[in-house]
């Protein structure tokens, strides 16, 4: 009876397997904080606003609530990396923001269960389109409102 019951080719599997698994996330540890640093130097010098502060200066005189400002933005922060108080409406999300072409292909955005929800909560179908601004994102999340 052999020491190890798995076939050659089972023990090269695991083998290969394991060695992704951990050699994987090391080698792109160093490219993940590049573009993290990256993405953060584009906001040097933003003069940092509250969720409350953005809605009082971009849509106090809409219909679009402050529970919308301060849900969107804190998804799309969760999502970046981004902190809550340099995000701005018309960020675009794949240039500022950097979610375009998703960098970290094991992860789903955030953003993308946020919308699945809301539409769900919503209890309606709803025809979405992709999103390019955080404007975007804030005025979808109010038409779900409605």
């Amino acid at each position: 009876m052999a020491l190890y019951p798995y076939s050659d080719t089972t023990k090269v599997f695991c083998g290969f397997t394991l060695l992704v698994l951990i050699v994987v996330p090391l080698v792109s540890a160093p490219f993940r904080r590049r573009s993290e640093r990256r993405r953060q130097d584009r906001f040097v010098g933003r003069e940092p606003l509250t969720s409350r502060e953005v809605w009082e200066r971009f849509y106090r005189e809409s219909d679009v609530a402050m529970e919308d400002v301060e849900e969107a933005i804190s998804v799309i922060s969760k999502d970046t990396g981004v902190s809550t108080l340099l995000i701005r409406p018309s960020d675009r999300l794949g240039v500022e923001l950097g979610l375009e072409g998703w960098e970290y292909p094991d992860e789903e955005p955030e953003l993308d269960y946020w919308v699945d929800k809301r539409i769900k909560d919503a209890g309606r179908k709803v025809k979405f389109k992709s999103f390019e601004t955080v404007d975007d994102v804030i005025r979808f999340s109010r038409s779900l409102r409605s």
